[in-house]
């Protein structure tokens, strides 16, 4: 101070707080490249295991669409069958394989653990596309809707046919072991009253059908739906 100095010294002391502040700005730089990076790479983890989740549930959907199909018309054969006007018509055993053609086979609910886990971590707030971000979201009241029809279709099945098959039918005619279990054939004749131009079976049989194909509709969107969200994600992935 006594050389007159002061203005070089405040001078020097601006440049270092300058320096250090740049020096602080560049670490949170790199320290938020390395946090993003992270997050990205995390994000691109879920992603990729939702996106195995869905393939899995496509492949799923499919192979049940072709079986509600199968049964569908299986049971539109034997409508017509146990409508025949030829009393002696059908034979009895064919009568007894009814619940082995006309049978049950809906998924109540498709796996989503992968799509629980993306929206409960928080990860999907990194996925820049917006578009794809609300697709992903949606998916699960795709899912609802689909747990939904085939919660209908079951709960028709198991009220009116499952019952009926028990009352009037010789189950042990189509029965398979049960673990180390034969089950032995007991040889009971079917009630043909109850399946020979019954109108009540029949509408059980109709009610049925229309079910199944309720629920094979749904099956449908929901596959559609998630073949959209699986592009969607390659998609994304390939250009992230």
């Amino acid at each position: 101070m006594e050389e007159n100095k002061t203005g070089k010294y405040f001078k020097y002391a601006i440049g270092e707080i300058v320096l250090v502040v740049i020096g602080i700005l560049i670490a949170l730089s790199i320290n938020n490249w390395n946090e993003n990076n992270k997050n990205k790479a995390q994000t691109r983890l879920y992603l990729e295991a939702l996106n195995l989740e869905i393939q899995s549930n496509i492949t799923y959907l499919k192979n049940s669409i072709d079986i509600s199909d199968n049964i569908m018309g299986r049971t539109n054969i034997y409508l017509t069958k146990l409508a025949s006007q030829n009393e002696t018509e059908p034979h009895d055993s064919i009568i007894n394989l009814l619940p082995k053609n006309v049978y049950l086979s809906t998924p109540g609910y498709l796996p989503e653990s992968a799509l629980d886990d993306f929206i409960n971590s928080g990860s999907i707030k990194n996925i820049t596309d917006v578009e794809l971000k609300n697709k992903i979201l949606k998916i699960e009241s795709q899912y609802k809707f689909f747990t939904k029809s085939n919660e209908g279709v079951t709960k028709i099945y198991l009220e009116t046919i499952d019952s009926y098959f028990k009352s009037y039918l010789d189950l042990s005619a189509t029965s398979e072991p049960i673990g180390s279990y034969k089950i032995p054939k007991l040889n009971y004749k079917p009630n043909r009253d109850a399946f020979i131009n019954n109108m009540k079976f029949s509408n059980y049989l109709i009610e049925y059908i229309g079910w199944l194909n309720y629920s094979k509709n749904s099956m449908s969107r929901t596959n559609s739906y998630l073949t959209e969200c699986h592009k969607a994600i390659n998609d994304y992935l390939d250009n992230d």
